[in-house]
C-alpha cells in the first residue's frame, strides 16, 4: 500500500509539473544534459572540451544508493566517463563512448560501462559490464533513441574469462518537450535472456543554462517475458543532478 501512495503521489507531481511548464512551446535554454537519458547515455555525444558531473540517488525504500559520475568529451565524437558509489556499496565504475555518425538530426553510437568491487583483489568481487549500441533521433519537440547492449561479466577464478549474455537487451526511449525548460522521457531495457531482468521509467527533467535535475520512478521487473510465473515486481525512486560546464 506504502508503494502505490508513493506512485500515485508521482504520478500527480509530474501532471503538475507538465500543467505549470507547459504555458509555452518552446525551450528557453537547450537541455545540457541531451547526452544522457535517466540513466544510459543517449546517441548524442557530448562537445569535445565540455564535461558534467552528476550526482543520483536510487532509493529502493531503504538506505539510498549514491552514484557520484564525471563525463569528459575528448572530442566530438568520443568521451569517457567514471564514477563510484557510496553509503551503500563500494564500487567503481567507468564508461567510454563514440558517436560515429553525427547530423543535426541523428546520431549513431556505441561504447561500453564497466561495474566493478573497489578492491580489485577478491575472487568474489563483483564485475559487470555492459556492451552498447544507441542511436537517436530529434525531431522538433520529440527525441526517440533505440539500441541494444550485452551484459557481460569477467570471472577473475579463471584468469579473467570474459563471458557475455546471449540474448540482448533492447532499449526504447522517448522524450517529449513539455515546456520552456522541461522535458519527459521515458526510458525502457526489454530483456530476451532466459531470465529476463527489465527496466521501465518516466520522469521528468527541468533544466537551467548549466543545470538539470530528473525526478523519475524505474520500475524493476524480473521474468517479464518469461512463462515461469515467479517473477516480480520493484518500484523505486531515482533522482539525479547534474552540472555541465565547460574546459577548454
Amino acid at each position: 500500500m506504502y508503494c502505490i501512495k508513493v506512485v500515485l503521489l508521482f504520478i500527480f507531481c509530474l501532471v503538475s509539473f507538465i500543467t505549470v511548464f507547459s504555458q509555452t512551446d518552446s525551450l528557453t535554454n537547450k537541455d545540457p544534459s541531451n547526452s544522457r537519458l535517466l540513466i544510459a547515455p543517449s546517441g548524442k555525444a557530448l562537445d569535445g572540451g565540455k564535461g558534467y558531473f552528476s550526482v543520483s540517488a536510487l532509493v529502493p525504500w531503504t538506505l539510498p544508493f549514491i552514484f557520484p559520475f564525471f563525463n569528459i568529451g575528448l572530442t566530438d565524437f568520443a568521451s569517457v566517463g567514471a564514477g563510484g558509489t557510496f553509503l551503500r556499496g563500494n564500487f567503481i565504475y567507468f564508461a567510454p563512448q563514440f558517436t560515429p555518425l553525427k547530423t543535426k538530426n541523428v546520431y549513431v553510437s556505441g561504447g561500453f560501462g564497466y561495474f566493478q568491487t573497489a578492491n580489485f583483489s577478491d575472487v568474489e568481487d563483483v564485475n559487470i559490464g555492459f556492451l552498447y549500441n544507441i542511436n537517436t533521433f530529434h525531431h522538433e519537440k520529440f527525441t526517440f533513441s533505440t539500441g541494444l547492449g550485452w551484459f557481460f561479466n569477467v570471472d577473475n577464478r579463471y584468469d579473467f574469462k570474459v563471458e557475455i549474455a546471449e540474448s540482448p537487451h533492447l532499449l526504447l526511449s522517448a522524450e517529449y518537450v513539455v515546456g520552456k525548460d522541461a522535458i519527459l522521457i521515458t526510458e525502457n531495457w526489454i530483456d530476451f535472456n532466459e531470465r529476463p531482468l527489465t527496466l521501465f521509467s518516466l520522469g521528468l527533467r527541468h533544466f537551467g543554462k548549466n543545470h538539470s535535475i530528473d525526478f523519475s520512478m524505474l520500475a524493476v521487473s524480473a521474468n517479464f517475458l518469461s512463462n515461469s510465473g515467479s517473477g516480480y515486481f520493484i518500484i523505486m525512486p531515482w533522482i539525479t543532478y547534474s552540472h555541465t560546464f565547460k574546459l577548454w
